[in-house]
């Protein structure tokens, strides 16, 4: 299964280019999240009905303020912004490696998918902890 290969070897450099984008046409939410309402989206239904926000709340500001070079600020704002940034700026060299070596990304990712799903669930599980308090 070759095209999950060339997806994995593809994505993190398609996550990259979606941060710089969201950095050229966003400008960072004052409140700490909403930013992506700017898109055109509607507002987060979790926090409106809940009052508390959702998992990802305040992501996308988060990455607009990395975009802007506001490290600090994206951090402080929701830490899941800046994990999954700084994971494609570790995934992209090392999918290329791997791949110039021949591994079969799609094979590694098989082999390492429950590991790597308990612990995208348990940083998203962190992070919004964090934006809790």
């Amino acid at each position: 299964m070759r095209s999950l290969h060339y997806l994995l070897l593809a994505a993190p450099w398609v996550i990259l280019a979606a941060v710089a984008a969201v950095g050229l046409l966003t400008e960072p939410d004052p409140r700490g999240f909403g930013t992506h309402e700017q898109f055109g989206f509607s507002p987060c239904a979790f926090r409106e009905w809940l009052g508390a926000p959702c998992p990802t709340c305040g992501v996308t500001t988060s990455v607009s303020h990395l975009a802007h070079g506001h490290l600090f600020e994206s951090l402080r704002t929701q830490p899941l912004g800046l994990v999954l940034t700084m994971a494609a700026l570790v995934a992209g060299p090392w999918s290329i490696l791997a791949h110039r070596r021949g591994a079969d990304l799609g094979q590694q990712a098989r082999r390492l998918a429950p590991k790597f799903w308990a612990l995208i669930a348990a940083t998203v599980a962190t992070c919004w902890v964090l934006t809790m308090g």
